[in-house]
């Protein structure tokens, strides 16, 4: 049988080798932890670049549709122009 000093040695070495590896478990997930921030890191950087570029195509429609807005303004000025214009040269120019 085990007398008390090798149990005690025994236990001491369990011990020992139990912090040896909880302490190789933490290193290892304190490793991973910091890939994990580096790849959200990378990820924040990734959705902001798409999120600047959708604002800027944003921007470029909107500019776009006032460019339509002033084009089809116009449009119905001269038109309307044009009608009064015809109407006023029909009315005097008479039957």
């Amino acid at each position: 049988m085990l007398d008390t000093q090798d149990k005690q040695e025994i236990e001491e070495l369990v011990e020992l080798k139990v912090k040896a590896i909880l302490k190789e478990n933490n290193y290892d997930i304190n490793i991973r932890l910091v890939k994990i921030e580096e790849e959200l890191k990378h990820q924040r950087e990734l959705i902001q670049q798409v999120i600047h570029t959708m604002d800027k195509r944003f921007e470029d429609m909107n500019q776009r549709f006032n460019q339509l807005t002033w084009v089809m303004g116009t449009g119905f000025v001269v038109l309307g122009t044009m009608i009064t214009a015809f109407g006023l040269f029909l009315s005097l120019a008479g039957p």
